[in-house]
């Protein structure tokens, strides 16, 4: 065998970093990639006729954000906001428009 063939070939690696966070005591994790920031669950305003998964909206420097209870959209209960709740601001898609 020849030196080329024993050498190893190393490729290079790729590593995803996740935010995890607890929603009624279980575990979940969002890439950081898809994370724009991290707020403190402040005012939220109730909106009529919203599915329930969507608790309102927040003003995020002069933007409506949607505020989605990640609760609902994997169907457990729980406390709906402590003090330590947070709002996960992310860029998601829908219906093909980000």
């Amino acid at each position: 065998m020849g030196a080329s063939e024993k050498e190893t070939i190393k490729l290079p690696v790729h590593r995803t970093q996740y935010l995890t966070f607890l929603t009624a005591g279980e575990e979940y994790a969002i890439s950081i990639g898809k994370i724009r920031e991290i707020i403190e669950y402040e005012t939220v305003t109730t909106v009529p006729n919203t599915p329930a998964w969507i608790s309102g909206v927040t003003n995020l420097r002069g933007k409506v954000i949607p505020v989605v209870e990640s609760r609902h959209q994997v169907r457990i209960g729980g406390e709906p906001h402590l003090q330590v709740s947070c709002v996960i601001i992310t860029d998601v898609m829908f219906q093909g428009r980000a």
